[in-house]
């Protein structure tokens, strides 16, 4: 992932200024009980800014960059497909021993609609905020427990929430360093976390999606 030039020091700072705000401002508005929905806008807008005119590109292929590739596709089925599946059998078998419904037609809609809220949010951390800590010269452990640490807070107050994205977030953000594919990674985070909504936590994200409670 070396073919662009990291952004400028005080862009990079102020990239990480506006990320952190607005994760401030998804966890206020997750207090308040209000909806996420108004987040997506300035949450784009800020993205939309960011690749226009912070990552500058210095020659070779911006989609290579950002982990949009296809050279390491059977690498990326490997490490996140095991993990997933690992992972999603692990949960099937805690469902089971719990004695959860299963509620297949929730996870086929899930299954469905969340691969694209991954990938938007995948790109945010594991492209842009990792692409400005590189800018700032944060040691690699440093930038995973970051993205780790900004995935979970973003979802505060919820503690289970919270503590599967810090697991997940860390795992993620280790992987991506060995096989930076940003689709792979995306549906790993879609797959996983209708998983884990349904069959560890016994939740129905759409439900709760009004009044926020999904990341």
């Amino acid at each position: 992932m070396d073919d662009f030039s990291p952004p400028s020091r005080p862009l990079a700072v102020l990239a990480l200024a506006v990320f952190l705000a607005l994760g401030a401002a998804n966890v206020a508005q997750e207090v308040a009980g209000f909806s996420k929905a108004w987040i997506v806008g300035p949450a784009a807008a800020g993205v939309a800014v960011y690749v226009a005119v912070v990552a500058s590109p210095a020659g070779g292929s911006r989609w290579r960059r950002w982990g949009i590739r296809r050279d390491n596709a059977r690498a990326a089925l490997e490490l996140y497909g095991g993990l997933t599946l690992a992972l999603g059998l692990g949960m099937l078998a805690f469902a089971l021993a719990a004695g959860r419904p299963l509620r297949a037609r929730l996870l086929l809609v899930l299954l469905a609609l969340y691969p694209a809220w991954a990938l938007a949010q995948q790109f945010c951390f594991q492209v842009v905020l990792r692409e400005v800590l590189e800018a700032l010269r944060a040691p690699a452990v440093a930038k995973v427990a970051l993205i780790a640490a900004l995935f979970s807070a973003v979802h505060a107050p919820d503690g289970p929430l919270m503590a599967l994205t810090l697991g997940s977030g860390a795992l993620w953000a280790s992987l991506y360093v060995r096989v930076p594919n940003l689709v792979a990674v995306s549906l790993s985070h879609g797959i996983l976390a209708s998983l884990a909504f349904v069959w560890a936590l016994g939740r129905d994200p759409l439900a709760a999606l009004a009044g926020g409670g999904i990341g």
